[in-house]
């Protein structure tokens, strides 16, 4: 049979994926012609916070300069309701039915598994702190050259010239930074940025004692105690957490640094020099680890820098005070499934505004490293640089703070205010199709008036994308592939 842990996760994730699709609008008050099914009253006040605060959770206790916040309410009656369903019915016998039967293994840690039982299925909330932003956008900067490193091996790998060797994910990715001091050098940059982010979750469970000390048995507590200071606090509100602070060079030894550099080409001094200040670096950046129980909620905060865990007691002070979080609070009085929040600075960091240029860079560094191809990347290099000015011009939008409520009557239903601008719809006219949305058989829709000017871009790029291919096969075709003939 399917565990229930794992039952209780995999109906979670699906209906918070694809059940969103049965009711979800966004809201834009320009447009008049879209029915609002929020059920409030246009100019209607807003309900007081200390009416709102007790439905909305976590929300109305963390500190007003929170930067991102979701949070899932009342998930398990919603996830028994679901469970009577007969599409939950259909999902469960479909589990049961592939999956595997447990293994002797997955019964090896009896206390870490009854604790992740506990926890599965109940409320919980992930938030980011104060400086959040910045750091994120570093971890994307981060995952760019990654992807751009991913490429060139999987070019590379594909035209025979990686060596006939195997290698490990990360010797081909220092094979890689080695012979392109360029994105060496961009990486060693964005290492130095990087930083644990600020981030606390919270799940709700009618035993977090127990449960935390399932999680982290005394043996483990131990073995911490051996790489970093530890110690108690307490909050103001009485909850008792443990706090684990440190550098990371109790995990980046000064041998194992030693190893990393002696692998290095002795002759490749400038690449030595930096990648062992990166290390040096990464031996200094500090982390910070919190955790404990309050509230019946058990409690991880991480960061650079010791958490701020003292909850909010008067709402008035709270996240949920802030002009942005006005929108989901009339939403108080329905039946929620999850509520969130996000900045629009951290909206910006999570953006690629180039989304496809580190997958075209990395193929044209692949196809450089080939004698064949060599002149072919040459050709075809700036005309991945024109693709880059014009995905840049597709994400111009303006971004704003976004906060959303999800809630079930009768369906999913998902109301949004801010994020991204429409950029490329035209508001205001009336939606001659709108009406189609609201049939009961509709599954997903979009009703719309676009824009000729972002259409005009999205066409430019379509055929910058064009003129690339069409130029790549002119070279191959000059690389004798196309025959005798051409």
């Amino acid at each position: 049979m399917f565990k229930p842990t794992l039952r209780s996760l995999a109906l979670t994730l699906v209906m918070s994926t694809l059940l969103p699709l049965a009711g979800c609008k966004k809201k834009e008050a320009a447009d008049k012609s879209v029915a609002d099914t929020s059920g409030i009253p246009p100019g209607a006040a807003l309900p007081a916070l200390q009416t709102t605060a007790a439905k909305l959770g976590f929300v109305a206790k963390l500190p007003a300069d929170t930067e991102a916040f979701i949070q899932a309410l009342n998930l398990p009656a919603h996830l028994e309701a679901m469970k009577k369903s007969t599409w939950a019915a259909e999902v469960n016998a479909f589990l049961d039915d592939k999956t595997p039967a447990p293994s002797a293994a997955q019964g090896a840690m009896p206390d870490f598994n009854r604790a992740l039982t506990e926890l599965s299925g109940r409320d919980f909330f992930v938030s980011l702190g104060k400086g959040g932003a910045k750091v994120l956008a570093a971890w994307q900067d981060m995952a760019t050259i990654n992807t751009e490193i991913q490429y060139v091996t999987m070019m590379q790998g594909t035209l025979g010239v990686s060596g006939g060797t195997k290698k490990t994910g990360f010797e081909l990715m220092l094979a890689q930074l080695l012979s392109n001091p360029d994105l060496l050098k961009r990486a060693a940059d964005v290492v130095s940025w990087l930083e644990v982010p600020p981030m606390m979750i919270g799940v709700q469970t009618d035993k977090p004692d127990q449960v935390l000390k399932e999680l982290v048995p005394d043996a483990l507590l131990s073995q911490l105690k051996t790489k970093a200071r530890v110690s108690q606090v307490t909050l103001r509100s009485g909850g008792q957490f443990n706090l684990v602070e440190g550098t990371f060079a109790a995990l980046l030894t000064d041998e194992i640094k030693k190893a990393l550099l002696a692998a290095l080409p002795p002759e490749n001094t400038a690449a030595q020099a930096i990648i062992g200040k990166v290390l040096e670096e990464v031996q200094k950046k500090s982390f910070s680890l919190t955790y404990g129980s309050t509230e019946g909620h058990l409690i991880v905060a991480i960061g650079s820098t010791r958490p701020n865990i003292e909850f909010v007691t008067d709402p008035a002070k709270s996240l949920l005070a802030r002009p942005d979080l006005g929108f989901i609070r009339p939403f108080a009085a329905k039946k929620l499934v999850a509520v969130a929040f996000v900045q629009a600075d951290v909206l910006q960091a999570m953006q690629n505004p180039e989304p496809m240029q580190p997958i075209a860079r990395g193929l044209l560094a692949g196809l450089q490293s080939s004698p064949m191809f060599g002149p072919m990347a040459k050709a075809l290099e700036p005309k991945v640089a024109e693709l880059a000015t014009l995905e840049r011009a597709l994400q111009s939008s303006k971004l704003t703070a976004a906060s959303a409520a999800m809630w079930w009557d009768q369906g999913l239903h998902l109301e949004m205010k801010g994020g991204q601008s429409p950029t490329g719809l035209q508001a205001g006219k009336p939606l001659k199709f709108a009406h189609l949305l609201d049939d009961p058989d509709t599954v997903a829709g979009v009703a719309y008036h676009g824009d000729p000017e972002m259409t005009g871009k999205v066409r430019k790029l379509v055929e910058g994308w064009a003129v690339l291919l069409h130029t790549a096969a002119q070279e191959l075709v000059k690389a004798g592939f196309g025959g005798k003939d051409g």
